[in-house]
């Protein structure tokens, strides 16, 4: 039994000389491997859209925040209500959070791409991380 990821399966079946019998038995092996494959993916691929979901809700209302942060700033020091030093103050405590709201952002977006990466080739994605993790590989018989 050799645990590794479907690439190298196949290319170790097409290495082999195999019976019309064997042959069924190592595609059966190859297509179980890649419904596993499958599932595996499709899995990642509902927690990664819940990730961008509740992500994109959480920046939706911080950016609203921030942006109606800025403008009360902006509004008070008009008005006369701060001291200079009070409006640098909140200005680097709002430029602060657009530094984290920026870099959640940045995140959603690596979380976007990596969906669009397992989307495009969910078996490839999936094999890649059994020959990262070769212990999470499935076992094959040939």
């Amino acid at each position: 039994m050799a645990q590794s990821p479907i690439a190298d399966a196949r290319a170790r079946r097409d290495a082999l000389s195999l019976a019309p019998d064997q042959s069924q038995a190592t595609e059966a092996e190859l297509s179980a491997a890649e419904g596993q494959a499958t599932t595996a993916a499709n899995d990642t691929l509902a927690g990664i859209e819940h990730e961008v979901n509740q992500a994109t809700d959480a920046l939706l209302v911080e950016g609203a925040d921030l942006r109606s942060a800025y403008e009360a700033v902006a509004a008070e020091a008009q008005s006369g209500r701060l001291s200079a030093d009070e409006v640098a103050a909140r200005f680097e405590d709002l430029a602060r959070r657009r530094s984290s709201l920026d870099n959640t952002l940045s995140k959603l977006g690596q979380a976007i791409e990596l969906g669009d990466r397992i989307e495009a080739d969910p078996l490839a994605y999936i094999d890649d991380l059994w020959r990262r993790f070769p212990q999470t590989a499935p076992q094959f018989s040939f």
